[in-house]
């Protein structure tokens, strides 16, 4: 664990990443408490790096200590963490003692001579002239065939020439380049941030998306959502993560009738970051989704 990812609390080392997550789990909605729910997520962090060291021990005896458990979440974890941790320890047994390998004998390899017999070699027969000249002019015909019959089946498929019909004229898409500049800035500056390891919607959130939907319902944009996380956890979770909260953006969009053929989504993980991932604030302005106009 890098030293990043300790935090200080009276003079005492704990892991950052796990009270960061607690703090999360119980401020905004709810009850305060950490659920059965929260609980697992505490639990699968704590096995993600599938080691459980004194640091992370003393982390959640801190959180256990600080922080109010439902009583199913508190006996969900006391029991899984105690199962968890059991297997990861290798205990002897008190009468083993530990003994040399023995001495495994290697056989030598015996001596083999090979007397030096001149063999015969046996020279590849050239194929005849004749041979050749055939050969070649059936590799030709097939080239030929072959032409013959692509060539026929290019010029059927192409279709007839269509008959000019009167020109009608229609209105064409919004691309990027028509968007005003008010509306490219007011989009691109949007963003709806996460609790760590959250991929749900807040209210405020909500809100935002609201007056998404209401500045851009009369125009035929095309929008790029791009899921991110902070550095905390392992690559591969955080692009599930990041690329879960980009599902989300785009299902609550659709809800509020934004085309679905209009939006592209991305996860990013935390390859993307705006902010400084080593202070607790540069975390939270990472975990984020974000937008862009596609042309």
């Amino acid at each position: 664990m890098a030293l990043n990812y300790y935090t200080k609390i009276k003079g005492k080392k704990y892991d950052r990443r796990l009270v960061e997550l607690a703090e999360g789990l119980t401020s905004g909605k709810g009850d305060g408490r950490i659920s059965i729910q929260d609980a697992k997520t505490l639990l699968r962090v704590v096995k993600d790096s599938n080691t459980y060291s004194a640091i992370e021990k003393s982390t959640m005896e801190y959180i256990r200590k600080h922080y109010k458990f439902t009583k199913e979440a508190d006996s969900f974890f006391r029991t899984e963490i105690r199962k968890w941790a059991a297997s990861k320890k290798a205990p002897r047994s008190k009468n083993q003692k530990q003994s040399t390998p023995p001495k495994i004998a290697i056989p030598t390899k015996p001596e083999v001579t090979i007397e030096n017999k001149a063999l015969p070699i046996e020279t590849p027969k050239k194929p005849s002239a004749l041979k050749q000249i055939l050969l070649a002019l059936f590799l030709l015909i097939l080239l030929a065939i072959a032409y013959y019959f692509i060539t026929h089946k290019i010029n059927c498929a192409l279709p007839s020439p269509a008959p000019l019909s009167p020109k009608v004229e229609t209105r064409p898409p919004t691309s990027q380049h028509q968007v005003s500049a008010e509306l490219k800035t007011f989009i691109e500056a949007t963003k709806l941030n996460f609790i760590a390891e959250k991929t749900t919607l807040s209210p405020v959130a909500e809100k935002t998306l609201d007056a998404l939907i209401e500045r851009t319902k009369n125009e035929n944009l095309r929008l790029e959502i791009t899921g991110h996380t902070c550095s905390l956890g392992t690559r591969k979770i955080n692009e599930i993560i990041s690329l879960k909260r980009a599902n989300t953006v785009k299902d609550a969009l659709i809800k509020r009738g934004f085309s679905a053929q209009n939006i592209k989504v991305r996860g990013v993980a935390d390859s993307e970051p705006i902010a400084d991932n080593r202070t607790v604030s540069g975390r939270i302005s990472n975990r984020r989704v974000s937008f862009k106009i596609l042309e």
